[in-house]
């Protein structure tokens, strides 16, 4: 739901050109807005932001809009610096270094120098998009409604923007290891369609690399920081959106899950799959051009060439009236869609931390083997065992059991008081290596600790994955009864048609019926097929009344039969995948460990080799002076 973009100095032509961008929405709208409390300090809260607006420009620059000084030196700078690389003749892996002095000796001729540009950081962008579902409804349903659906989507995108605000940070102090909390700078585009002209509802916003302190100092935003919130202030946005389109439009939503387990987002019940990628041309121009053995940099190349033109002045009333003739060849029905749901609310709040726990323990890696460390008192575990994970996860997983239920506020309350009861907090101090050159020009190097803060579930956490109220627990027991009453019937019926078989044959290997006779009770050749040949018949006296139902109803009977077969392997085939998943996802963790061990003996070996070669020279006139 949000994707994120480093934006570096050079740029800004794009972003500041961006509030013409959107042709399609009425003319009375603003190109883009101003928010945060930084925009507020600079009196630009709230204030429209027009085609090439020079306020945007200054900010993107470090300059202050008002009075043209400066917020942040260096903050619209490039300048080149020098790499150094040593590739591998064995193995083709490369190592780069960023000074000279780093090079170990002996290495020099095979190290290829590069000089690259760096350009500073001036901001980025995040871009809330709604779900394709909501884009497709939002183009067929009358303007009162479409404004509804816009006015939902703008108030989840300020929902994502206060999250964001209180991860707007900058770093003071030696090395940068203090952070200060600072005022961000918002500036909000608010987009309706695609390039290729489909509904599509999405939002850039924006954050100006530049924060004031309480003191009213102007920093760098720390970047770490804001990637990190990337995934929390979309899934924000997406169970506000969630929650007030049920709320407004009544409609049933349901969890869709991205591929390669990349989370989840929601869809709307009603639209079919073959209306949504009707309405998603640029998607399915994607899908065409990419394989699955392209690499990354492929990869963004390929989505790159799918671009179109933007194109410029569309007619919005034709692009609306486009939209809903597609969408009646497409067979979307509104009435199946709008006014089926009722306001739902949270019941049982241990249910819902019991799903906050179970996505806290699958993260962890240790939610198959849960319940065998669980003893009757307590959970009796090794913390060690287990991954930590930070407060924003333990957010997300919260955002994601909410499905829409709970409103922003409530579910950091609810988080709040889920941390004291459910989980522990580890402080883990961190050793970081940075090079830098002291005042005579020399490289040094210097150990910097960093402390952070990891949690893991606690005792109770854990047994709180097993948790059931009294409902689910009666829904277990006569789920328990009715699959061993189905087991049961299932082996009396194989063992009826066993010993029928076994009869059939003893019959035909004694002479009693002949092969024609027994192929007719095995493989049912020459029966009557159709229902009027059958009647004929019963009514003859060739077959009772009982054989004629039982030939009558056979074909949907084997029909039944084999749907229950296929499900049964379906079942089967997706526990084996399960598996295999599982079993893929423990070798992958493997061989991220064994490429860490790998370049951690590569790093011992170059530093031992310098070493080595630093002790040669003096071994060398020890010999000679004996």
């Amino acid at each position: 739901m949000n994707s994120i973009g480093i934006l570096h100095c050079g740029r800004e032509y794009y972003y500041v050109k961006l509030g013409k961008d959107d042709y399609y929405t009425n003319k009375e709208e603003p190109q883009g807005i101003f928010y945060g409390e930084g925009a507020e300090r600079l009196g630009l809260l709230g204030k429209e932001i027009e085609h090439n607006d020079k306020r945007l420009k200054n900010l993107f620059q470090g300059i202050n809009p008002i009075d043209k000084s400066w917020l942040r030196k260096g903050a619209y700078t490039s300048k080149e610096y020098e790499q150094y690389i040593y590739t591998c003749p064995e193995t083709g892996k490369q190592k780069i270094f960023r000074h000279k002095e780093q090079i170990p000796e002996g290495l020099e001729k095979s190290i290829e120098k590069q000089v690259k540009i760096s350009k500073s950081v001036i901001g980025y962008d995040n871009v809330f998009s709604a779900p394709k579902d909501v884009s497709v409804l939002w183009s067929q349903v009358d303007k009162e409604q479409r404004e509804k659906i816009n006015a939902i989507h703008k108030e989840a995108v300020k929902e994502a923007i206060s999250y964001l605000e209180s991860v707007c940070y900058t770093r003071r102090g030696t090395n940068g290891v203090e952070p200060v909390k600072v005022a961000g700078i918002f500036a909000v585009f608010h987009h309706t369609t695609s390039r290729a002209l489909d509904p599509q509802l999405h939002s850039h916003t924006i954050m100006i690399n530049s924060g004031f302190d309480k003191f009213g100092k102007a920093g760098a935003l720390d970047g770490k920081r804001i990637l990190n919130a990337r995934y929390t202030s979309g899934m924000i946005y997406q169970n506000h959106l969630r929650g007030a389109i049920e709320k407004e439009l009544g409609v049933v939503t349901y969890d869709r899950p991205f591929s390669f387990n990349r989370g989840t987002t929601f869809g709307i019940e009603g639209l079919s799959a073959e209306a949504k990628r009707h309405f998603s041309k640029r998607a399915v121009a994607i899908e065409k051009k990419i394989t699955p053995k392209m690499s990354p940099l492929e990869i963004r190349a390929a989505v790159i060439s799918t671009r179109d033109t933007k194109k410029k002045n569309v007619d919005h009333s034709k692009l609306f009236s486009q939209w809903k003739i597609a969408g009646l060849k497409q067979g979307i029905n509104l009435k199946r869609i709008l006014n089926k749901k009722q306001t739902t609310t949270l019941h049982d709040p241990l249910k819902f931390s019991r799903t906050i726990a179970t996505a806290i323990a699958l993260r962890e890696g240790e939610a198959e083997t849960i319940s065998t460390k669980l003893t009757k008192d307590k959970a009796v575990f090794d913390p060690k065992n287990f991954r930590l994970v930070s407060q924003s996860q333990i957010i997300n997983a919260a955002l994601s059991a909410s499905k829409g239920v709970l409103s922003t506020n409530d579910i950091f309350s609810f988080v709040d008081d889920f941390n004291k009861k459910y989980v522990e907090s580890i402080t883990v101090t961190k050793e970081k290596e940075i090079t830098f050159r002291n005042a005579e020009g020399k490289l040094k190097t210097k150990q910097v600790s960093q402390q952070e803060t990891w949690y893991q579930l606690s005792p109770e956490g854990r047994a709180l994955v097993d948790y059931k109220n009294r409902s689910e627990k009666a829904h277990q027991v006569i789920k328990n009864v009715v699959e061993w009453h189905t087991d049961k019937r299932e082996a009396v019926s194989e063992r009826k048609q066993q010993n029928f078989k076994r009869k059939v044959k003893l019959l035909y290997f004694t002479g009693r019926i002949d092969r024609s006779q027994y192929r007719k009770i095995t493989e049912g050749v020459g029966l009557p097929k159709s229902r009027f040949v059958i009647r004929t018949y019963q009514a003859v006296g060739l077959i009772s009344k009982k054989q004629a139902d039982y030939l009558i109803a056979k074909p949907e009977l084997e029909k039944r039969f084999a749907e229950v077969a296929a499900w049964k392997q379906e079942q089967k085939n997706y526990k084996a995948w399960a598996k295999d998943k599982s079993e893929y996802e423990k070798q992958f963790e493997l061989g991220r460990s064994a490429k860490a061990k790998r370049e951690e003996r590569f790093q011992k070996f170059n530093q031992e080799k310098a070493q080595q070669q630093s002790v040669a020279p003096v071994k060398k006139q020890r010999r000679q002076s004996l």
